[in-house]
C-alpha cells in the first residue's frame, strides 16, 4: 500500500528575516541565560500577517526546544508592525514553556511597531516592566529577571 506523504512547510512562507543569540553570565552562585530572538522585516497587517505570525511562532519554539533560558528577549527594534493579533501567540509560546519556573519575556519594539505592540497587550499600563525602545534600556529589567529566576530554580 503507498500512503501519499506530502511535505509540510514548518516555516511557513514569510519575508521576515530572523536570528537566534545567547548570552550568559555568573551573578555569584547563580547562572543566568538570555535568548535573545530577533525580527526585522514588514509583518503583513491583520490577517494577511498570519503567516509572519506563524513563522515567529516557529522560530521561537525552536529557540526553546533545546533549553529554557531564563529570559526571552524579543528584538523587534527592526520590525515594522502595524496591527493583526498573531503576533500575540507568539509571546504566548515563551509563556507555556515552564510552569514551574516560568521563563520570562522582555520585548524591545521599534519606533515602527512600538505603538501596536503596547495597544495589542492591553495599553500603556505596566509596559514599562516588559516593553523597551532598545536593548541597552531593557538590560537592567532582562538582568532582574534572569537573576531572579535562576534564584528561584536554585
Amino acid at each position: 500500500m503507498a500512503i501519499p506523504w506530502k511535505p509540510v512547510d514548518v516555516f511557513p512562507e514569510s519575508a521576515l528575516a530572523w536570528e537566534v543569540t545567547e548570552t550568559s553570565w555568573d551573578e555569584g552562585e547563580w547562572f543566568c541565560q538570555v535568548r535573545r530572538v530577533r525580527f526585522s522585516g514588514v509583518y503583513r497587517p491583520g490577517s494577511a500577517g498570519s503567516p509572519d505570525a506563524g513563522l515567529m511562532m516557529a522560530v521561537t519554539a525552536a529557540a526553546l526546544a533545546r533549553d529554557s533560558p531564563d529570559v526571552v528577549l524579543f528584538d523587534l527594534a527592526e520590525l515594522d508592525y502595524r496591527w493583526g493579533d498573531g503576533l500575540l501567540g507568539v509571546f504566548q509560546v515563551v509563556g507555556a514553556r515552564d510552569a514551574e519556573h516560568p521563563v520570562a519575556c522582555v520585548v524591545v519594539a521599534g519606533e515602527a511597531c512600538i505603538g501596536a505592540v503596547r495597544s495589542l497587550a492591553g495599553g500603556a499600563a505596566a509596559s514599562g516592566e516588559w516593553l523597551f525602545e532598545s536593548v541597552e534600556a531593557a538590560w537592567p529589567r532582562v538582568v532582574e529577571l534572569a537573576v531572579a529566576r535562576s534564584r528561584a530554580i536554585g
